[in-house]
């Protein structure tokens, strides 16, 4: 929360729209979001787990969520993307693995997205990335919508395009810039190929 919530000046990204941003959907449609989630579930689903009276998670269809009653990030991957989403509705818990299915079943595809310079974008399908904090806004026991602060843009694996056209501006050559993002590499020409 903290490292998204600050802005830190020796970031590459820093100055750039999606370095920073923010998701805000005022009135959350559980309909809508219950089929996004079985459109995981078709795709995958593995990825779409709902727990037991045991208190285990299980692959199954999730035919009705219900009103909806909060939302978390309860498990992140090694650089901080949203590994592990838990739903908690009126008819069960579910969780939703994986940064792709998280973005997708989040982004209800009309509300904006403002990034730091002030500029909006709506997100189609998925939200910018899975480096984001929630906060669920409630009435009672019930989530009626919810806020993501969140940063950058993509999968948030390997090379960042903004960063290397940074260290570019600031005079680092391709090879510099390959260090810099894939530490121990060494380019070199292969006999043959041209």
């Amino acid at each position: 929360q903290d490292f998204i919530t600050s802005v830190d000046e020796t970031d590459l990204e820093k100055d750039e729209p999606w370095y920073r941003w923010e998701y805000n959907v005022e009135k959350a449609d559980a309909e809508e979001m219950l089929s996004r989630i079985q459109s995981r579930y078709e795709s995958s689903p593995e990825s779409v787990l709902t727990r037991t009276e045991g208190g285990y998670y299980v692959s199954q269809p999730i035919e009705k969520l219900g009103r909806i009653h909060g939302m978390e990030i309860v498990k992140r991957g090694a650089g901080g993307v949203a590994d592990e989403l838990l739903i908690e509705a009126q008819t069960g818990t579910y969780k939703i693995l994986a940064e792709y299915n998280i973005r997708s079943v989040l982004c209800d595809k009309k509300s904006e997205v403002i990034r730091q310079d002030g500029s909006v974008v709506i997100p189609t399908s998925l939200l910018p990335s899975g480096f984001f904090i929630i906060e669920c806004s409630k009435s009672g026991e019930n989530m009626v919508g919810y806020t993501l602060v969140g940063g950058g843009y993509g999968h948030g694996v390997g090379m960042s395009q903004n960063g290397a056209r940074a260290l570019g501006t600031k005079g680092a050559s391709f090879q510099d810039i390959l260090q810099f993002y894939f530490k121990g590499c060494q380019v070199e020409k292969i006999e043959g190929t041209g």
